[in-house]
């Protein structure tokens, strides 16, 4: 008996600590890409094959041909070198 009291009365709080959901109200980030031609794009080369540094210093990979590919479809691209972050 005092088993089910326990359990009732945390299965309670536990519910009562969720909340509402929150939602975030605005622009979603695709609007705001679109709306300012700017994709911002962070890379840390040290993780190949999706991103490294050639031998002219270009960062190349699967994840940077995705985001020149993006950035072909009409927004300038700016990179963001996050290996020193």
């Amino acid at each position: 008996m005092r088993f089910r009291l326990f359990l009732t009365i945390l299965l309670a709080a536990l519910l009562g600590c969720g909340g509402p959901a929150r939602t975030r109200e605005g622009a979603s980030t695709l609007d705001r890409i679109l709306s300012t031609k700017v994709l911002r794009v962070g890379t840390n080369p040290g993780y190949a094959p999706f991103e490294m540094i050639d031998v002219d210093g270009n960062v190349i990979g699967f994840d940077a041909d995705v985001a020149r590919y993006l950035a072909a479809q009409g927004v300038e691209m700016l990179g963001l070198d996050l290996s020193r972050a």
